[in-house]
């Protein structure tokens, strides 16, 4: 049996390379990393009024990556059950709580909130705020494929973390960042 913490963390390594690869269309697998203290660092900074470059699961450690890290804050989980069932029927649930807790934590250094959620034995999801990624805010001419959900409590949008990787990355030369949102009033 693998300890959660230690299924976690392996978790983010992988996400990290595989975003690396991404963000480099298939050059380098090191571009990002796991933050430290999985992003405790930066919460720590913040509850003393520091404001740190670093925040979320996972930082850039090389220049590439700064536009994705530098505009969102990004989560990564990986549990036994999301109970997805009770996100879509009632708001409510792990996935939820998530989520909650992402967009305020992102909010809380300027960021977009991303959440990369995985849980055992299904394929992880890619899950942003609306419009995020269905129009292209973070993916370049990506159209489709992505599940909106918008409940009296939370609205996001949901697309396979997989699917997400097939897609051009906003800003194909590198050398300008992405672009900004204006955030919507949650």
């Amino acid at each position: 049996m693998v300890n959660s913490k230690a299924k976690g963390s392996s978790y983010e390594r992988k996400v990290c390379k595989a975003l690396s690869l991404w963000i480099t269309d298939g050059k380098k697998a090191d571009v990002f990393w796991r933050s430290a203290i999985s992003g405790g660092r930066a919460t720590v900074h913040h509850k003393k009024g520091v404001k740190i470059r670093q925040s979320g699961d996972i930082c850039s450690v090389a220049p590439e990556g700064h536009a994705l890290t530098d505009q969102y804050f990004i989560e990564i989980k990986h549990v036994r059950d999301l109970e997805i069932d009770s996100l879509i029927l009632r708001g409510t649930g792990c996935l939820a709580r998530f989520w909650h807790k992402a967009v305020k934590q992102a909010y809380d250094h300027g960021k977009e909130p991303l959440l990369i959620a995985k849980q055992n034995n299904a394929p992880a999801m890619v899950i942003a705020e609306p419009n995020c990624l269905h129009h292209g805010a973070l993916l370049d001419d990506f159209d489709g494929e992505v599940i909106c959900l918008d409940t009296p409590t939370l609205s996001m949008e949901l697309l396979p973390f997989e699917l997400f990787l097939t897609h051009r990355r906003k800003h194909e030369s590198g050398d300008s960042d992405l672009p900004r949102r204006k955030r919507q009033p949650h």
